[in-house]
């Protein structure tokens, strides 16, 4: 008897009110809340996609962004910022030709060649992976500037290099530069486009990366003598050491103003992108741009794998794929 009312005592504590037949399991509530938090932060999301999916088909905004032209400042901005495309090009280019000459002062073995030639490629892992951060804390043109600088470095320390850990490690400067550039300069090139336009003009960067590529085969072929080679190294610093300059003069762009609350800034931005547009326009814009920030954050990497995302990183991934399984970047290295 006293083995029963101890159990009813102890099911009395831990029972739900009115019920004390059902023991009080307080886990409960906090999943139903921790659902309905969930829910919430979804129906916001949701919310989110419809307005700003009825900000991009408003009729007003279309025609002011169709009928809008590429000013000669969204020009001059994207041919500035795609010098880290191009010295990306001419960094991963020169090397064939560099590594002819490299021999005669240098004694290397198959693979210390090798490391020197991939460690361009090693450096631009490091530099892609961690340039995205980077930017969103000190922003694109910043980090522009600090690409800039490595590329510079880089160029300085292979042209002076006087033994094989230095070239090595030169390799390695420009390849972080290299990565961070691929990485922040079609990022910046679509933040400072008219969105009618952006698509295009991204691929100003592909088209300065090969330009950069032919422009280090000619270096190249002007100085085929003994010790050239620190002349195509030095020559990559003046690229950059331009892109420095201009980059003075060049703004932020304005999502990361949008995001860091400079709206203003932000806006006189806008102006100069759609010059003669109504304030009402570029309101409207700080506000689509305010709520893809809000969806972005609302994100994650799993959504990736899943409809309507799946197909076109399928798409995108197999074409890079196949596009290094074709050997291109192996008869660019070792071509000459």
């Amino acid at each position: 008897a006293r083995v029963i009312n101890l159990q009813k005592k102890v099911m009395g504590k831990n029972s739900r009110k009115g019920d004390p037949d059902i023991p009080y399991q307080p886990l409960m509530e906090e999943k139903l809340e921790d659902q309905i938090r969930t829910r919430s932060s979804t129906d916001d999301s949701e919310d989110l996609k419809k307005r700003s999916h009825l900000h991009f088909d408003d009729p007003v905004l279309k025609q002011v962004e169709e009928t809008t032209k590429v000013t000669t400042f969204v020009y001059v901005a994207t041919f500035v910022i795609s010098i880290g495309g191009f010295m990306f090009g001419y960094d991963t280019g020169v090397i064939s030709s560099a590594m002819l000459l490299l021999e005669n002062d240098f004694t290397m073995t198959a693979l210390q060649k090798g490391m020197v030639v991939g460690a361009t490629t090693l450096g631009a892992i490091f530099g892609g992976l961690t340039s995205g951060s980077f930017s969103d804390f000190v922003g694109r043109r910043m980090t522009s500037l600090v690409a800039a600088i490595i590329f510079i470095g880089g160029a300085l320390i292979l042209s002076l290099a006087s033994s094989y850990e230095l070239l090595l490690f030169g390799r390695l400067v420009v390849g972080i530069a290299a990565g961070a550039s691929s990485q922040i300069v079609p990022i910046y090139i679509s933040e400072i486009s008219p969105r009618f336009y952006r698509g295009r003009l991204v691929t100003v960067n592909i088209l300065m990366c090969t330009g950069g590529q032919l422009f280090a085969y000619l270096i190249a072929a002007g100085f085929v003598f003994q010790g050239g080679w620190r002349w195509m190294f030095g020559v990559s610093g003046i690229p950059p050491a331009i892109q420095l300059i201009c980059m003075i003069f060049i703004p932020e762009s304005p999502r990361y103003l949008v995001r860091k609350g400079k709206i203003e800034q932000a806006k006189r931005i806008l102006a100069k992108i759609y010059p003669g547009a109504y304030q009402t326009f570029l309101s409207q814009e700080i506000e689509i741009i305010q709520e893809t920030i809000a969806q972005n954050a609302t994100g994650s990497y799993k959504k990736l794998f899943k409809y309507p995302n799946l197909g076109p990183l399928i798409i995108s991934c197999g074409l890079q794929l196949f596009q290094q399984l074709s050997g291109f970047d192996t008869a660019m290295y070792y071509g000459a």
